[in-house]
């Protein structure tokens, strides 16, 4: 295990908002660097798909999501990964709670919003669904939406900040990648 900690981002957004974008491009520019954690992708691979309906973060999933979660992110600390990126946790107010003390010195957990408006992320539905329905996609467009309410109320309840990158505004990826490396990856 690392002794200089980790930094867990959890990144908070609805589909097609650009997370798994910024992941997938982040994990090939820093593999040594990086660590993901895609609880929802991990969850509907399992499943499939049609298990979800196009539902965000179905209730009788929570327990086996946030165990991906926990053992998802301790695998990348004990890797020495100084950047962990969650996708998918937490799903609510409990977890939120539950995620806000999870992870002591010499690690930390930081909250991202990653936000796309509402005809950036419909425009990405429609271009590049692969496995999924646009119908499903658009459903659990508009049901995510709800989940992040109730995340980013109770983070801001806890007084924890939520930093926001506004991808619609972000048009390369690699842009805010490099940001994301330039202010959490150590020299």
């Amino acid at each position: 295990m690392t002794t200089t900690g980790s930094v867990v981002l959890h990144l908070m957004g609805p589909t097609c908002a650009g997370k798994s974008t910024l992941i997938q491009r982040l994990t090939q520019i820093a593999p040594k660097t990086v660590h993901a954690v895609e609880v929802g992708r991990m969850l509907r691979e399992k499943y499939g798909e049609p298990h979800f309906a196009g539902q965000a973060a179905p209730t009788h999933t929570q327990g086996e999501a946030w165990r991906m979660y926990t053992e998802g992110t301790k695998e990348g600390i004990a890797k020495g990964r100084q950047i962990i990126l969650v996708d998918g946790q937490p799903r609510d107010a409990q977890q939120a709670r539950d995620a806000i003390g999870a992870w002591r010195f010499p690690h930390r957990s930081e909250f991202l919003l990653i936000h796309a408006d509402h005809d950036t992320r419909e425009f990405r539905a429609r271009k590049g669904r692969k496995g999924d329905s646009l119908e499903l996609a658009l459903q659990r467009m508009n049901n995510d939406y709800r989940n992040c309410y109730v995340v980013m109320t109770e983070l801001c309840k806890q007084s924890i900040p939520i930093r926001v990158f506004d991808t619609s505004l972000e048009l390369r990826v690699d842009g805010l990648a490099e940001r994301i490396l330039a202010e959490y990856a150590r020299e």
